[in-house]
């Protein structure tokens, strides 16, 4: 790995701290507005990955209204009522 040049670290870390009216009044907004969004994970059990918009499951782990597999095929007749399949009861 590539030494990193001591002198600009500094100038990095020293602008990284600058606080300025516009960023402090930026804060305010977002925090006015519920602030940073939570990072919610599927609710399969043990699966860490991120929940999908609108979802509690990740994307490999997304099920229909129905039951199938969400971007599977879908066993159900128009009306979401799920047909026989066989090998099922």
């Amino acid at each position: 790995m590539a030494r990193k040049n001591p002198a600009a670290v500094a100038l990095g870390r020293k602008g990284g701290k600058v606080r300025s009216e516009a960023k402090t009044d930026a804060a305010r907004a977002n925090g006015r507005k519920g602030g940073r969004p939570r990072f919610r994970t599927c609710a399969h059990s043990y699966c860490t990955q991120p929940a999908q918009s609108g979802t509690d499951r990740c994307a490999g782990h997304a099920v229909m209204p129905c039951g199938c597999p969400v971007g599977g095929p879908c066993e159900c007749d128009p009306l979401g009522e799920r047909l026989a399949i066989e090998g099922e009861p």
